[in-house]
Parts: C-alpha cells; sequence; structure tokens
C-alpha cells in the first residue's frame, strides 16, 4: 500500500484503497490493481477502465514495489491523456473568452 501511494504521489494521482468483501483494491485515474484470493492463492488482476488486461499469482513474501512498477505505467498513460484533454479544454476556454 506504501509503495502504490507513494508511486501515485509522483504521479500526481490520488490512489484510493479499499476493502471490497475479500478483495484488496487500488484505483488511482480510472485504473484498477485488484488483489484477489483464490484457492490456489493470490492473483493480482489488473483493470483499464473497465477492462481486464491482466492478471497474475503474487507472491505474497515478494517485494510488493515490482507489482506497483507493472501498475504504474497504465496510471502514467491515464495522466497524460487526462492532462492533455484539460490542456484542450482550456484552449478552448481562451478562444471562447476571445471571441465573446
Amino acid at each position: 500500500m506504501q509503495q502504490a501511494t507513494r508511486a501515485g504521489f509522483q504521479l500526481r494521482t490520488k490512489v484510493h484503497i479499499a476493502w471490497i468483501g475479500p478483495v484488496l483494491r487500488l484505483e488511482g485515474r480510472q485504473q484498477r490493481l485488484e488483489l484477489q484470493p483464490t484457492p490456489g492463492g493470490v492473483v493480482a488482476v489488473m483493470f483499464r477502465e473497465d477492462a481486464e488486461v491482466q492478471r497474475k499469482p503474487v507472491d505474497l513474501d515478494s517485494d510488493p514495489e515490482m507489482l506497483v512498477r507493472e501498475w504504474a505505467p497504465m496510471l502514467e498513460a491515464r495522466k497524460r491523456i487526462d492532462d492533455e484533454r484539460a490542456r484542450a479544454s482550456a484552449a478552448l476556454l481562451e478562444e471562447s473568452d476571445e471571441t465573446a
């Protein structure tokens, strides 16, 4: 959880962490990482918006930073999209102010 929060901070993105039943969900900018218990162990499931993009088993004794490093590029990509949309909206507002 610390690594995910730190990664989000570096990207200026709030990472929300919540237990949803037996699932630990980390979510930022419509990108989700869920740790789901299964009979064979814990599985990390990554979602882009609502579509599952990756599923892999997790060794809970391993370094959690490795998992966050796999998820962080999804957050970065979404941040770029959000930033581009914000710049485009600001440019449109400036344009409309100049014509008014």
